[in-house]
């Protein structure tokens, strides 16, 4: 195979995992953007972590709340909990990190706040943790996972939302995270900028 096939492969393997989602993600896609916009009309703020290998995925959407893609409107309050270096390394090292993101979301989090989890691997422990940190400060949830073999949204309940990615490879699954999150961020500032109907 030359380098042009597989570079055709990639995309057309891409476009397809693409094709087969819209269907089932777009009424969960629909319902998180609506969550994180009714969040943010009551003046909460939204917090993000993430897996490991999520990491950019997260700080990618963070940075498009904040505004920071040359956008003139104000900035959106929200926080990566993933931002901290020392932390991420900790996320990926040390098994007392398990409880870096449940502390953070303990000491920033306030009812009515809303986490953003995105996972990409089955290296969740730390994520797990927040969920309950999260429920017990009776934060919103929003998680965007991957795999069939994702402990998370059985923990999501019925008041919240899981957008899965499922039967995609892990390759994917990390590209159709960044179209999702930057999707959720076009309907965000669409809802709340842009005239978009709640």
């Amino acid at each position: 195979m030359s380098i042009f096939e597989a570079i055709v492969n990639h995309f057309n393997e891409h476009l397809d995992a693409s094709s087969r989602s819209i269907e089932t993600l777009t009424p969960y896609i629909a319902e998180a953007a609506h969550l994180f916009a009714h969040t943010l009309l009551e003046d909460k703020k939204v917090l993000c972590c993430t897996s490991g290998t999520a990491l950019a995925v997260g700080s990618q959407f963070c940075n498009n709340l904040l505004g920071t893609t040359g956008l003139d409107r104000p900035s959106l309050p929200v926080q990566f909990l993933g931002a901290n270096t020392a932390n991420t390394l900790a996320l990926l090292d040390s098994n007392q990190a398990n409880e870096s993101y449940a502390r953070q979301i303990h000491a920033f989090g306030q009812p009515g706040d809303l986490l953003f989890i995105i996972s990409s691997d089955n290296r969740e422990n730390a994520l797990i943790q927040a969920i309950a940190a999260a429920k017990e400060r009776q934060l919103h949830l929003v998680s965007l996972t991957c795999g069939d073999a994702s402990d998370i949204p059985a923990l999501i309940s019925n008041e919240h939302v899981n957008i899965p990615l499922l039967g995609v490879s892990h390759g994917q699954a990390l590209s159709l995270q960044f179209v999702i999150v930057q999707m959720l961020s076009d309907l965000i500032e669409q809802q709340l900028f842009g005239g978009m109907v709640l």
